[in-house]
């Protein structure tokens, strides 16, 4: 089965782009695979994209930066909030704090992916690193029901890459499993994208569309804030 994947907020009356449904087999397969990231499709008839940066410029293609949206299905304002109007409606586009960036195919059509939240973005010695990389990756051990990435506070790169981890039944938290985590991660990952640490939870908080809490759990990495590591 194909799966269509589509994106947009609340703010912009849910969807603001879809993949085609008319793709052939090769087309879709393209768009889902071949960028690495699975593309959430191209603009709706009734609204526009685009990607900034953060000075309200235009970004080319492939060139990452903030998802931007303008269009019938947008909302005005934020009701009696000012400064949230004044901030997500800058250069006449609503701001929708996710990174993407966008690929043409042969028609000029512009197709979109998202590589995270700017909110969540992981900033280790000046390089900004989504998390979703890294938690798919932890998501794809065997011995894991469900994992995060975290960027926790570190005194010698600012932030560094934690692994906030839930094991499945039968698997009890361990300095092996914790290590096995690591090495798996170093395998699957360039050196400075791999988790340097790991906390078991028995809870991956999530708010109340499923979307995981990230920043909630900073907190459980604090101890961990003045080691160096390499």
């Amino acid at each position: 089965m194909k799966i269509v994947h589509g994106y947009g907020l609340s703010e912009t009356t849910c969807y603001s782009c879809f993949i085609p449904q008319n793709l052939s087999n090769a087309e879709h397969k393209k768009w889902q695979n071949e960028f690495g990231f699975p593309s959430i499709g191209i603009p709706l008839q009734c609204n526009e994209m685009e990607i900034y940066d953060d000075k309200g410029k235009s970004m080319n293609e492939g060139e990452k930066g903030e998802i931007v949206i303008k269009g019938l299905n947008v909302m005005k304002y934020y009701f009696e909030n000012e400064e949230a109007n004044a901030k997500d409606f800058e250069h006449g586009w609503f701001h929708s704090d996710d990174e993407g960036f966008f690929e043409l195919d042969n028609k000029e059509n512009k197709y979109y992916f998202i590589t995270g939240r700017l909110k969540e973005m992981i900033i280790k010695g000046g390089v900004n690193i989504s998390p979703l990389e890294i938690d798919e990756v932890l998501n794809s051990i065997d011995f894991v029901e469900s994992a995060i990435a975290v960027g926790f506070d570190n005194e010698w790169y600012g932030e560094e890459i934690g692994a906030y981890v839930k094991l499945i039944s039968g698997f009890t938290e361990s300095d092996e499993l914790k290590q096995n985590i690591l090495s798996y991660c170093k395998e699957k990952l360039p050196a400075y994208k791999s988790p340097k640490v790991v906390v078991f939870s028995n809870d991956i908080p999530v708010i109340s569309t499923g979307k995981y809490r990230r920043n909630s759990v900073k907190q459980k990495f604090k101890i961990y804030q003045k080691i160096q590591y390499k």
